[in-house]
């Protein structure tokens, strides 16, 4: 089975390939059936003979791969062999492909996807607020997702979650967490509980460590990083928001340079918030465009590190933020 796991919401990504992961492992021998490939790495000859290879002792193995799709080019010969190669996919194997970005209309494997009886399509996009249904989507969610733990939410409890946390899945789960935790995962969260442990704006922390970063103040991005951890914000939310900050900082860089003003920077970008706006214009100019392509890919790799188990997901963080003001610091030298 062909399951293309694609979009920009990483938290439903990671829900989806989790989903997969469980039904593997529940069939038999745990983690021996699971494999994880690093799309940006592996070459063509090795991911297929990863999908040749047969389950031990079991019916089904699940091969995980990430950011293949990015690195292949829509006319290249590795992208032409895996096409060729997905009708005849084994029926022993589940392969997920997933990849950060939503797919364009027309790729060639998506068109490929509708043709194969044996393929599943799934896109995991952000909810947006802004959406006629979008805040109602994520009142479901929470609801269900309290229910899951046991706990019942309050109208207002809802309403002031999202309020101060937005719409960050992961961010509303770790916070759900610690409320449930908080109720005995019985009965309800009301507000005063929301009031009590939420912080009121972790992106605004986020802002900071970033901001902290772009001034070359290492000791202080540190003491925000372990704010942010003692907060409760998850390792994996803190680097997504760093990503997503500095692609933020790329495209204020490049409007900037079009000459738009900041009202429609904004509104390009997304930053409905004035105070969020300012920030962000005045951290752009901190960074050189190679700065933030280098950082980019320091983040790539904290992701694998985290995502595959070689480092404690604090540790890589703490890493990533030295080597982000070292690497700053020795452009100016």
């Amino acid at each position: 089975m062909l399951y293309l796991i694609h979009g920009q919401d990483e938290y439903g990504r990671a829900q989806e390939v989790a989903r997969l992961r469980e039904q593997t492992m529940q069939a038999g021998l745990g983690e021996l059936n699971v494999t994880r490939l690093d799309g940006r790495k592996v070459v063509m000859r090795e991911l297929l003979n990863e999908c040749s290879t047969l389950p031990f002792l079991t019916d089904r193995r699940l091969l995980v791969v990430e950011g293949l799709l990015k690195r292949l080019t829509r006319t290249g010969d590795e992208l032409a062999q895996l096409l060729d190669y997905l009708p005849g996919l084994p029926p022993t194997t589940d392969l997920a492909l997933v990849e950060e970005e939503r797919l364009p209309a027309r790729h060639p494997l998506l068109a490929l996807s509708k043709t194969l009886p044996a393929a599943k399509i799934i896109l995991c996009e952000p909810i947006d607020l802004r959406s006629p249904d979008g805040r109602t989507r994520l009142q479901r969610w929470l609801a269900e997702h309290g229910e899951a733990l046991g706990v019942r939410l309050a109208p207002a409890a809802v309403t002031l979650l999202i309020e101060q946390v937005g719409a960050d899945r992961r961010a509303l789960d770790q916070e759900l967490q610690k409320l449930a935790a908080r109720a005995g995962y019985a009965g309800e969260v009301s507000t005063e509980m929301v009031h009590e442990l939420t912080p009121a704006s972790i992106e605004a922390n986020i802002f900071a460590l970033v901001d902290a970063l772009g001034q070359r103040r290492p000791r202080q991005a540190l003491d925000e990083l372990e704010r942010l951890l003692g907060d409760g914000a998850n390792e994996l939310y803190i680097l997504t928001m760093i990503a997503r900050q500095v692609r933020l900082l790329i495209g204020a860089q490049e409007l900037s340079r079009d000459g738009l003003p900041h009202g429609a920077i904004g509104e390009r970008l997304g930053v409905r918030h004035r105070f969020a706006l300012d920030k962000l214009l005045a951290q752009a100019p901190r960074f050189a465009p190679d700065e933030l392509d280098d950082i980019m890919e320091r983040i790539a790799q904290t992701d694998e590190e985290i995502k595959t188990g070689k480092m404690d997901p604090p540790l890589a963080l703490e890493l990533l933020t030295l080597r982000i003001c070292q690497r700053s610091a020795s452009i100016r030298q």
